[in-house]
């Protein structure tokens, strides 16, 4: 398995459309099996942060997931929303409930 988690800043009063948008793009990955989890979240007091937690059943498929139409689609919307992007971490998921 691998796993993504990272931080995405929004531009100033964007925080909950650019959460929307990152829940829209999970509502898509469900009908995606080689995703097998994909969380959003806040930060309480930080309007415009946003969390985002991936784990896919691999890299190769999270850099495939990269080239569907409706996820360049997501991240063309996307982009005018981030002010910035930090607190990347690739990890091995190792297991917990919500995962095999």
């Amino acid at each position: 398995m691998y796993g993504l988690q990272g931080r995405f800043t929004a531009q100033p009063g964007k925080g909950d459309e650019l959460a929307a948008l990152l829940l829209e793009a999970a509502a898509a990955l469900r009908s995606h099996d080689d995703c097998l989890l994909y969380l959003i979240g806040r930060v309480p007091g930080e309007p415009d942060a946003v969390l985002v937690y991936e784990v896919w059943t691999s890299s190769e498929a999270h850099r495939a997931s990269l080239d569907l139409e409706s996820t360049k689609e997501q991240i063309a919307r996307g982009r005018p929303l981030i002010a910035g992007m930090s607190d990347r971490v690739e990890f091995e998921p190792a297991g917990g409930k919500g995962l095999a």
